[in-house]
């Protein structure tokens, strides 16, 4: 009896031990691929983490090659902040390694799905699906949590004519109401879809927290490039939102029930686009303590006529959303269209509002919100609607007690999509906000005197002036009566010339000294610009009227 149980007993610890070396957790660097690999599918190697679970970090370097595999990768026992899993390609050219499905229906409508998974990164793969009227490349659900998606190619199918029923069937990353916290897109590249990243999270569902969508290019997606339902504090930053298909209702950026949001240094270009806006934030707040913020874009919408409204930002249902330093250009042909849309308890300033799409700049002014420091502009007939049309910034001003630090000013762009400019009005004339002190291409901002707009530049980025020796004004800013002083110790002569913003001249007269006493009593107060013009150089300053 004592030797059968002995025997019994050594059985039992083989088969222990057997069993933890035919399944033991997998840590180290493993490859995929064909030439001598771990694994021949990334499948293959997906089966072994579900099988056997990890117990440190696990790097799967993927071989050149095209993987037609469909990948459903479900919690990994062992993954944690400590533990992670990363799938790349060995070369680190995303464009040596792809994988694609044809889904044909919507219960197989990926090719590689997040189900419950934590703590994966995919890094420089290209994912792409083959279907047509499903086509998602990529779905995150069951709460799949800390998934990163770094320095990827992620193509989905031209849309033209989209089911709009369907749509989402088409979008290129999807999650269908369950995704978890910390989902992070940076540096990847989407092409085509209906849209680009679609979090459809169920309304009155728990905030999903760490969303990160940072230095991503999203080109040609349909109409909703970035769009985010039931999140807090998401991050939008440095991204290119490039469309180029007509489309209808096109919104680079949808923001659903979103709160404490950062939207920040994108540009949105919609270069054929029947009505819509390049951000639109639905019932998304911020807090009186800590206010949204929407600083720093480039936003072009080019509205085609006749179909809908159009809007630069559009907030609606919004509170303590704060609007700075923004660039906004509609052009084309719609008079239903307005550059900002404002709500409660928002803050817009330093932003030029621009209209050549003979609409207005504001549609409407909701309560508590300010607006000031800003560089308007419409082709259209009025400036805004508060209580009825407004055609001129001073008739805005008296009805609405809000812009009277801001400028009526055509801006001069570089294209009407490139938004940097060197408009002279605009130099300086902004209000100094000390949370941002970078513009849009990270150059640091005058903190005393910004500019306007998303682009701070320097006078001397207007080659038309040849700054020689400076001339000084004082005091400036002044009630209209002010002196010109200038180093002129041999009495050259030169032309003192002064223009409103709009380049009417409404002052001239010649200085062969180094002084100068001017009176301008009978103008209003606003910005003015004085050019002393000598033979072989000119020179210009702001002059302020107050």
């Amino acid at each position: 009896m004592k030797t059968n149980k002995t025997v019994r007993f050594y059985i039992v610890i083989i088969f222990l031990l057997c069993s933890n070396y035919s399944h033991s957790q997998m840590n180290g660097t493993y490859t995929i691929g064909l030439a001598s690999p771990n694994y021949q599918t990334i499948q293959a190697a997906v089966d072994s983490l579900i099988t056997n679970g990890i117990n440190g970090d696990v790097t799967f370097n993927i071989q050149p090659g095209t993987y037609n595999e469909q990948l459903t990768i479900p919690n990994i026992s062992g993954s944690s902040n400590v533990n992670s899993i990363l799938f790349q390609s060995s070369t680190g050219d995303s464009s040596d390694v792809v994988v694609e499905y044809n889904p044909s229906s919507d219960s197989d409508n990926f090719t590689i799905k997040f189900d419950g998974a934590s703590y994966i990164t995919v890094k420089k793969i290209t994912i792409t699906s083959l279907g047509t009227n499903f086509s998602r490349c990529i779905e995150i659900s069951n709460g799949s949590s800390n998934i990163s998606f770094l320095n990827n190619e992620l193509i989905g199918q031209v849309v033209t004519s989209p089911n709009w029923p369907s749509w989402s069937n088409q979008v290129i990353v999807y999650s269908p109401g369950n995704q978890g916290n910390n989902i992070v897109f940076d540096k990847n590249l989407f092409y085509y879809g209906f849209g680009g990243i679609y979090f459809n999270n169920d309304l009155g569902s728990y905030l999903k927290s760490g969303t990160l969508i940072t230095n991503n290019y999203f080109n040609d997606q349909y109409s909703y490039p970035i769009n985010l339902k039931e999140q807090t504090s998401p991050y939008i930053y440095n991204n290119i939102i490039n469309s180029i298909t007509i489309s209808y209702d096109f919104t680079g950026i949808l923001l659903y029930h979103c709160y404490n949001f950062s939207i920040m240094k994108n540009k949105i270009a919609a270069p054929n686009s029947y009505g819509g806006s390049g951000i639109s934030m639905v019932a998304s707040v911020g807090t009186a303590v800590s206010p949204s913020l929407i600083a720093n874009n480039f936003i072009h919408i080019n509205v085609i006529t006749g179909y809908n409204s159009a809007e630069g930002i559009a907030d609606w249902f919004g509170d303590y959303n704060n609007v700075y330093y923004n660039s906004i250009h509609l052009t084309g042909n719609e008079t239903n269209s307005n550059v900002i849309q404002c709500y409660n308890n928002s803050l817009i300033k330093n932003n030029i509002l621009t209209n050549h799409a003979f609409g207005t700049v504001y549609s409407s002014l909701m309560a508590n919100t300010e607006t000031d420091f800003n560089a308007v502009f419409t082709n259209g007939t009025n400036i805004g609607m508060y209580n009825g049309p407004h055609p001129t910034l001073a008739d805005w001003q008296t009805a609405t007690g809000n812009d009277y630090n801001s400028i009526f000013v055509e801006p001069s762009f570089v294209t009407n999509s490139d938004l940097h400019t060197n408009t002279i009005a605009l130099n300086g004339s902004a209000l100094p906000i000390s949370s941002i002190y970078l513009d849009i291409d990270n150059d640091i901002r005058n903190m005393t005197h910004p500019d306007i707009g998303a682009d701070e530049f320097n006078l001397s980025d207007i080659q038309i002036i040849n700054i020689g020796k400076c001339f000084a004004l004082y005091p400036n800013p002044n009630d209209g009566e002010f002196i010109l002083e200038f180093e002129n110790p041999y009495n050259h002569l030169y032309e003192i010339e002064i223009k409103e913003i709009t380049g009417k001249i409404i002052y001239n007269t010649y200085l062969t000294g180094s002084k100068k006493n001017i009176i301008l009593n009978e103008y209003s107060k606003g910005i003015y610009f004085i050019t002393l013009t000598g033979t072989d150089n000119s020179m210009i300053q702001k002059l302020i009227l107050k």
